[in-house]
């Protein structure tokens, strides 16, 4: 059964427009990255005021905040934080002027994946191949949005959050997260049938983003990008070599990192480049979109339904 972004989304909006019709603005709260906020929006609607650190386009590995977020972040009522390693960091300049500044931590609770060291965080790490990926300061994976059961926790921990700020709104809140925890299970079943006729195969990708979503359906993921780094001439043979036993018809990359060395890689490979978005607001139909395309991309051209 196919699920339509409105009908995770408005239920929660119109509610909290009636709610906050007239009504003085909500608590300015601060989200890391787009999916949170469609997250916070999803649960509590116009209840509160929510901002985004990591914008649209910018890439959260190398992020640096601008005067104004800092000043914004000083006046918010909280920030609500997933693990990413820049912000403790901002957290500590925050504080220097607004030293009452809350954090809350909605990454609680989700168990996290081996990382594998790339470039700009202080951490080592092994792991097999076609299993790595770009991990934060403690060596594991901080991706967890990327699946829908670490989305699901993210929302029980944002609930909760919500509710300590909005303690009039308690019970709608748990609604509202009893309603998207269905939808969200749903969804899990949805994209497991989407990918079931590839599962156990491996995709290949630049930056290694997708390891929740590839143990979530039973995926492998490879990476172009090398120790978090572009591949040398050296290390782009060998995977051209790899590439051609895959038999790999597509190379993924995404809208933060460099395209150079994956239409290398496709051009001796007669391969199509595609974009996937880790970042993307519209998180259920970004699953859908990213489940879609991987299909298309592992599925053999015997085995696609004819149009």
């Amino acid at each position: 059964m196919r699920l339509r972004l409105h009908s995770l989304l408005t239920p929660a909006l119109l509610l909290g427009a009636l709610l906050t019709a007239g009504a003085a603005p909500g608590p300015l709260l601060f989200v890391t990255i787009p999916p949170q906020r469609w997250l916070v929006q999803t649960l509590a609607g116009d209840a509160v005021q929510v901002e985004l650190m990591v914008a649209p386009g910018q890439d959260p590995h190398t992020f640096e905040p601008s005067g104004r977020q800092m000043a914004r972040l000083a006046r918010a009522q909280g920030w609500l934080t997933i693990g990413l390693p820049f912000e403790g960091t901002l957290l500590a300049k925050a504080r220097g002027a607004c030293p009452d500044l809350k954090s809350f931590a909605v990454d609680q609770g989700i168990p996290r994946l081996g990382g594998h060291a790339h470039a700009g965080h202080d951490h080592s790490a092994a792991a097999e191949k076609h299993e790595t990926c770009g991990a934060v300061h403690d060596g594991t994976d901080p991706h967890i949005w990327l699946a829908p059961r670490g989305m699901l926790q993210m929302a029980t921990n944002t609930c909760r959050v919500l509710q300590s700020l909005l303690p009039a709104e308690e019970a709608r809140l748990a609604a509202a997260l009893a309603e998207l925890t269905d939808k969200l299970i749903q969804l899990e079943r949805e994209l497991t049938g989407t990918l079931a006729p590839v599962a156990g195969k491996t995709f290949w990708v630049y930056h290694l983003s997708w390891a929740y979503f590839a143990k979530a359906f039973g995926l492998h993921q490879q990476a172009v990008e090398q120790d978090g780094r572009e591949p040398s001439a050296r290390q782009l043979a060998r995977l051209i070599e790899s590439a051609r036993a895959d038999r790999v018809r597509v190379l993924f990359t995404d809208p933060h990192s460099n395209p150079g060395p994956v239409r290398t890689l496709a051009r001796h490979l007669d391969a199509r480049v595609a974009t996937l978005d880790p970042l993307a607001e519209v998180w259920p139909d970004n699953l859908r979109h990213v489940a879609t395309a991987i299909r298309g991309a592992l599925q053999e051209p015997s085995d696609e339904p004819d149009n």
